[in-house]
């Protein structure tokens, strides 16, 4: 065992022996455990002599089970408790602890209980959800704000609107809304609006009726709000959403009944709502294009999820989650450069989490070996066109206790712009121009900075 790795960490590694060859290493300031490329678990220190073993993606759990080891709270005291898992969201609304420990032997066993549950039950054909808050990777307060609001709304049945921009992440926080509802054992059934066809729309949303239309199944088809029931339907980008739908749509919320196309018989139906958009409904709805009232009855319990470029701080942590999601997929694990990685947290993501995703996997196939640098980055980057690289991001100083702050203002203003304009003018290749754009400056205030830095 290496001098700096804790006893916990070697009793975590004896535990998982019997999933492989585990190694254990910083990340996430804890511990990682891994086997294979795949990070098992991420063990956080806590304080007071407390561990928490988390698990990293919901894909882990067979194997924590193959191990007999449940996720659990590792103290001082050498007391391992238990976590049920699926629960622990719903109970630690307030905690910056995603679990919280369940002691008792009786909530042990239903935990337990639970689980093998959910082994027996065949996932294949099952409309479920895919995704928990942990799967929502980020510890800045952006995200934890989101996330915040998002368990505070899974405690509720209303409408849900989720906004945000493409890639955000939006899909994926209604999957863990529902995972940590009280409907999570029902079906979770989603509908990009967006991807069909206007005419098809009423027939996917509400069902058809036997014999409805000439080529209609004789049997009829269940729509998507039938399918939902008991459980949730997520309408992703909503905004789409042709004119002549939104009125049935409406009236389908506020009675809590379909009409089948071709059919004039009422379905009662019980599922929560939760819609997502792109783009802004607010705006929509004054240039006419957005039923008003339809608006409302969504806009419930809105919630903003916000871009990567606002939590620029969690790319350090998506990256390390990206690299192991491709390396499970049959790909390379890849290793980013301390530098690389500067430049990846200093980029403006228009195409966010999807973007980022894009450039790691590219990398990754463009180079001889599992290490990604700047160059390779650089590369990428241009020919996805994007004309102009955003500099690296500066790693923020933490100097011992802060006395390097204690300096005249305008000199430690001074020496911040002369570190943005090198940045941007190593970025830009010297063209003073492009800088002062980059900058969102005058071209004469950059000569101006050149000429006298103080």
């Amino acid at each position: 065992m290496p001098s700096n790795q804790p006893e916990f960490v070697q009793h975590c590694l004896d535990l998982l022996a019997s999933a492989g060859p585990c190694v254990a290493k910083r990340m996430f300031g804890g511990w990682g455990i891994s086997t294979g490329g795949l990070t098992l678990a991420i063990i956080a220190d806590l304080g007071d002599g407390e561990r928490l073993w988390l698990k990293a993606d919901a894909t882990t759990l067979p194997t924590f089970e193959a191990a007999g080891c449940p996720p659990f709270v590792y103290t001082a005291k050498g007391k391992p408790m238990t976590l049920n898992y699926r629960a622990a969201p719903e109970d630690a609304m307030e905690s910056p602890a995603l679990m919280r420990p369940r002691a008792t032997q009786a909530q042990d066993a239903a935990a337990r209980r639970e689980l093998a549950a959910q082994r027996s039950q065949p996932s294949h054909g099952q409309r479920q959800s895919k995704y928990t808050f942990a799967s929502f990777v980020g510890a800045s307060p952006a995200t934890v704000e989101v996330k915040r609001q998002a368990r505070r709304a899974a405690q509720s049945s209303s409408p849900v609107l989720l906004l945000g921009e493409t890639g955000t992440g939006k899909e994926l926080l209604a999957h863990a809304i529902h995972a940590s509802s009280a409907r999570a054992a029902g079906p979770f059934v989603g509908v990009n609006i967006a991807a069909v066809p206007d005419t098809l729309l009423e027939a996917e949303f509400f069902g058809v009726a036997p014999g409805a239309y000439t080529g209609a199944d004789r049997k009829g088809r269940d729509g998507k709000f039938k399918l939902a029931d008991g459980g949730t339907l997520f309408l992703d980008e909503i905004g789409d959403m042709p004119q002549g739908l939104q009125a049935k749509l409406l009236r389908a919320l506020q009675e809590g009944e379909i009409e089948p196309l071709g059919s004039n018989r009422l379905v009662p139906f019980n599922a929560r709502v939760i819609a997502a958009t792109s783009r802004d409904l607010a705006g929509l709805v004054r240039e006419g294009r957005f039923r008003e009232d339809l608006y409302y009855r969504l806009n419930v319990l809105p919630i903003r999820v916000p871009p990567l470029r606002e939590r620029r701080g969690d790319i350090p942590a998506l990256v390390e989650v990206l690299g192991e999601d491709m390396a499970l997929r049959g790909g390379t694990h890849p290793e980013v450069t301390p530098e690389a990685l500067a430049l990846l947290s200093g980029q403006k993501w228009r195409g966010n989490i999807r973007e980022l995703r894009n450039v790691l996997e590219q990398a990754a196939m463009c180079s001889d070996s599992q290490r990604i640098d700047v160059p390779q980055l650089e590369k990428i980057l241009r020919e996805t066109g994007l004309e102009q690289i955003a500099p690296a991001l500066a790693p923020a100083a933490a100097p011992a206790g802060g006395s390097d702050l204690l300096r005249p203002l305008a000199e430690q203003v001074a020496e911040l712009e002369h570190r943005a304009i090198n940045a941007a003018l190593a970025a830009t290749g010297g063209n003073k121009l492009a800088t002062a754009r980059l900058l969102g400056i005058s071209r004469a205030t950059l000569y101006g900075r050149l000429e006298n830095p103080d």
